[in-house]
């Protein structure tokens, strides 16, 4: 039996089978097996404690404040000193022993819903009770989101110095930022290390910064209030750095030199994330617009002249590693999983990778 001592840490305490104690008085019915005993107050003459038999709670009045035995056929052969068992993240009043396959938070028999693989909970078990990922992003205006409008602000601002300094506002130029910040492997190779980064806060005309904002807005949006501030971050960061390095290849294959920019690295490993996000929910790509929209969008890159095709994909790429980890490498949930220095260092890789990637290849 486990006491937690009114005057200290949890207790251990064992009785021989058919000890009675006076200072307990029980209308406990039948003989139990098992029982549990938590007390509720502490230091009082009239303590009250809790038993547990076969999952019911039992009430038992103790008319002082010093646990010990209880009466009648109670005490159990052999008394578990383990720790009590954890308690549903829904019902805190029901002890269990299962937990999501997925989230690995504990759950009951009426919230678990059996899966392709594993048990798992109502928010990741990809049913028509959970919302999907269009009604998280969009609902609740821009609360939970403040990562995502930071850096929409960021581009819009870079955007409008663009057009102070000279650039147009349909397509084109970009005046003497977009010179000094757009990726080219030829300026990275001589110093611009910087280019690496700020080449994904730069865009060539209206359409271009209208369209990566949106998708940002709605993509971006989504994953930072599912999977909280720091992941989306960790994830974009990962993407953009990913996306640099993916452009860089693609030049250096096609002998091309080119300036790009543009967010749209960042964007495509935000659809990366989402994707393994909602394959953790049990949502299918086809079962969903966010695999249309992946579809749409990889037509486009590689249907459309003038797109960066290598900054799509190593985005996508670095998105995705990044996700991936963040899940504990596909055993846990992107936005439940621990984060523990084993993930962190996954994270980790991918930038490092993306840096000796995009330099290797200058």
């Amino acid at each position: 039996m486990v006491f937690p001592h009114p005057d200290g840490p949890t207790s251990t305490h064992t009785e021989p089978e058919g000890t009675v104690n006076d200072s307990l008085s029980t209308a406990i019915g039948p003989p139990f097996r098992y029982c549990f005993v938590t007390w509720r107050s502490s230091n009082t003459a009239a303590a009250e404690v809790r038993a547990t038999m076969g999952g019911e709670p039992i009430q038992l009045a103790a008319r002082d404040g010093s646990p010990s035995v209880l009466s009648g056929d109670y005490p159990p052969r052999h008394v578990s000193t383990e720790p009590p068992n954890p308690l549903c993240y829904r019902h805190p009043n029901r002890e269990t022993l299962i937990s999501c396959s997925n989230c690995e938070r504990p759950i009951c028999t009426e919230c678990m819903s059996q899966a392709a693989v594993g048990i798992r909970c109502p928010e990741c078990r990809g049913s028509t009770q959970v919302r999907d990922m269009r009604s998280i992003g969009m609902a609740g205006g821009m609360h939970g989101m403040y990562a995502t409008i930071a850096i929409i602000a960021a581009n819009v601002a870079v955007f409008l110095a663009q057009l102070v300094q000279g650039g147009t506002s349909l397509g084109g130029g970009g005046g003497k930022i977009a010179q000094n910040g757009a990726l080219a492997g030829s300026y990275v190779a001589d110093g611009d290390w910087w280019r690496l980064v700020t080449s994904a806060f730069i865009h060539y005309g209206l359409i271009h910064i209208l369209f990566n904002m949106w998708a940002l807005y709605a993509l971006g949006g989504s994953l930072e209030r599912y999977a909280g501030t720091a992941r989306f971050v960790a994830i974009y960061v990962c993407s953009i750095l990913a996306g640099s390095a993916g452009a860089l290849v693609a030049d250096k294959i096609t002998g091309a030199f080119s300036l790009t920019a543009g967010a749209s690295g960042g964007v495509f490993g935000l659809l990366a994330a989402l994707f393994i996000l909602e394959r953790q929910r049990g949502i299918s790509l086809m079962q969903s617009q966010l695999g249309l929209i992946l579809l749409l969008n990889l037509g486009l890159t590689f249907g459309v002249s003038g797109i960066s095709i290598g900054g799509h994909l190593g985005g996508l790429v670095g998105g995705g590693l990044a996700a991936f980890a963040l899940s504990g490498y596909g055993r846990g949930h992107l936005a439940y999983g621990k984060l523990t220095p084993l993930v962190i260092s996954g994270v980790a890789a991918v930038i490092a990778a993306s840096l000796v990637v995009s330099y290797a290849v200058i």
